[in-house]
């Protein structure tokens, strides 16, 4: 099933499609090349060895000794990646709800470092409200595709399951740079699937250095569009980024939107203290600041709705030429 757009919020609708196997199953992972990065940025081709070790609800993602990432089933509301690390070391996330860190504030216990939630699904709060992403099992280990899969219900606060989803990350690496995708497939099949308010989405909290205001913030922003500072993410976009310089070295983080996902560009919430969220369903005008969609997307009974992104990380000067090459090598690759 497809759909041109959903409401006046320009998701493409990103394709509902009938599942092609039961939820919970093992799936092969279909991505693309990283090639053009790898070139781009002068990585050698076959990388650094990249393994992940699963440890009940958490798997542990090293670059040969080196830890990069740690997947958490049991976040607080849900499944969540805590810490991304860059090649070093240096964390880009902050440590909070996950870790105490001193000099690093401790408000929003829902910013849980790189995550996906939304504010209205079946009229449910699962940003900041009552609802929870449950894992329904333990996560599954690709090793051969460097990912895990990761049954979820989104449970309302009586227990209700008002969705299911199947959460894909896959995590990849060079000399000096990271990668993390990661991808939501959501559908109800006793039922239509509504989803209605837009401050919300795929979502990093970044640590105070590469934010823009606050304690120790020395953080740049920049998008896809050129805009900078503050005004970056305060339009469509099809990536935002910051770039600081961390442990002596400049670091950039950005967060990619795949442009499967949507008809145009998609709409961003970007917040001076480190919050980048790519939200697919916040208003045109509300671009940036939140806001409610005109009409709820309606995703008809045992469709799904794929949406998919990219967690980027460079260590060293990559500037807004790099990310977009990067960005390209993820455009390219398939859903």
């Amino acid at each position: 099933l497809h759909a041109a757009k959903a409401g006046r919020g320009g998701l493409s609708m990103a394709r509902f499609r009938r599942p092609a196997r039961p939820l919970g199953r093992r799936t092969a992972f279909r991505g693309g090349s990283f090639g053009a990065v790898l070139l781009a940025l002068g990585a050698c081709a076959s990388g650094p060895e990249l393994t992940l070790r699963g440890a009940g609800s958490r798997v542990l993602v090293t670059v040969g000794q080196d830890l990069f990432a740690e997947y958490r089933a049991d976040g607080p509301r849900g499944p969540a990646v805590w810490p991304v690390l860059a090649p070093g070391g240096e964390p880009m996330t902050r440590g909070f709800p996950f870790f105490a860190v001193d000099g690093e504030s401790q408000d929003q216990p829902h910013h849980t470092s790189l995550w996906f939630a939304l504010a209205d699904l079946g009229g449910v709060d699962f940003w900041s409200g009552p609802g929870r992403i449950v894992p329904a099992g333990p996560p599954l280990l690709d090793q051969v595709g460097k990912g895990l899969v990761q049954p979820c219900e989104w449970r309302a606060a009586d227990g209700a399951v008002l969705a299911r989803e199947q959460r894909t990350l896959r995590f990849s690496a060079g000399t000096d740079w990271r990668a993390i995708d990661l991808s939501v497939a959501l559908r109800r099949d006793d039922g239509e699937l509504l989803l209605g308010a837009g401050a919300a989405g795929a979502a990093l909290r970044l640590r105070p250095v590469l934010a823009l205001e606050g304690p120790g913030a020395q953080g740049r922003a920049f998008d896809s569009q050129g805009r900078t500072g503050l005004r970056a993410g305060s339009g469509p976009a099809r990536w935002v980024a910051h770039s600081a310089v961390v442990g002596g070295e400049l670091h950039t983080v950005a967060l990619f939107d795949h442009p499967a996902n949507h008809a145009e560009a998609v709409r961003w919430v970007v917040r001076g203290a480190g919050l980048v969220v790519a939200a697919p369903f916040a208003a045109p005008e509300a671009a940036g600041s939140g806001g409610a969609v005109v009409e709820p997307v309606r995703v008809p009974a045992g469709a799904e709705l794929r949406l998919r992104y990219r967690v980027f990380v460079q260590r060293g000067d990559v500037g807004a030429d790099g990310v977009a090459r990067a960005f390209a090598a993820f455009a390219a690759t398939a859903r």
